[in-house]
């Protein structure tokens, strides 16, 4: 049996609204377009749903370790979240240390789905931010992720975005370079059997690199240092239609470090841990 648009979610006004928008639609690109914008409605519905099922299952508050008292129900508070799919908001349980000892406020279902405190805007839309920072102007990657997703940002935005992540690959940097030096075992990203097999290329070459003595200011005598830059390579043989066998680059990494080669040796091992 074949139903229409409007049958799917007959209750919603909204949705509705959307319906009508569609049927009026004549050429390829606006229905295509007004489509795609009935594909996100509906999936900030679905997450909204998701999020509100799962706040009203059963929380299990822990105990103070100053005091040891259990933590209390405030009851439903708000929240909401940029995202990929638009402006996200549900409730959610918040508990509290009657005594308020320090850090007395817990949200289990915010550190369940891997959501920090006041923040505003989800991963996923942050990453394919940074993503279209890493080949275009930070005023050209806002734009073309509204194109892309609907979502506005401002030209800013997408700086603070590589400024955070940034950070906090050099956070995690510094903390495998210390579990290595420490004989400890860095945990491996998974990795395809096939690639495995293949034969992993290493080439490392330095430059001399302009530095200012004060970071973030054109002030002061240029200081030359020296930078060491390394490329990792995988390369397969791939079989082409007309059966010839072709070497072929499966994966890549850089890798670069201030300072000589020394300052290299460590991050280039890591990589090849990794």
């Amino acid at each position: 049996m074949i139903i229409t648009v409007e049958e799917m979610l007959p209750n919603s006004a909204e949705w509705q609204a959307l319906c009508q928008r569609l049927r009026a639609s004549i050429t390829l690109a606006t229905l295509v377009l007004m489509a795609w914008q009935m594909g996100m409605w509906l999936a900030r519905e679905i997450i909204c749903q998701q999020l509100d099922e799962r706040a009203q299952r059963l929380t299990q508050w822990s105990y103070c370790s100053t005091c040891g008292t259990q933590l209390v129900s405030k009851g439903l508070m708000k929240r909401k979240i940029l995202t990929l799919v638009g402006q996200v908001a549900w409730k959610r349980r918040v508990g509290r240390y009657p005594h308020r000892c320090l850090g007395s406020q817990s949200v289990p279902l915010d550190s369940l789905l891997e959501v920090h405190p006041y923040q505003q805007t989800s991963s996923e839309l942050m990453r394919l931010g940074c993503l279209l920072a890493v080949f275009l102007p930070y005023e050209l990657s806002a734009w073309l992720l509204e194109q892309l997703s609907g979502i506005q940002v401002s030209d800013g935005t997408p700086w603070n975005w590589v400024q955070a992540a940034g950070q906090q690959a050099v956070e995690t940097l510094k903390l495998h370079l210390q579990q290595l030096a420490e004989g400890q075992a860095i945990q491996a990203e998974s990795l395809d059997e096939t690639f495995l097999t293949m034969p992993l290329m290493i080439a490392a070459d330095g430059v001399t690199v302009p530095f200012r003595p004060h970071p973030k200011t054109a002030k002061g005598k240029i200081v030359w240092r020296e930078v060491k830059i390394a490329l990792l390579a995988r390369l397969g043989k791939h079989q082409t239609q007309t059966d010839a066998t072709v070497t072929r680059l499966y994966q890549r990494r850089s890798v670069a470090s201030l300072g000589d080669i020394d300052h290299l040796e460590p991050r280039l091992q890591l990589e090849v841990l990794r």
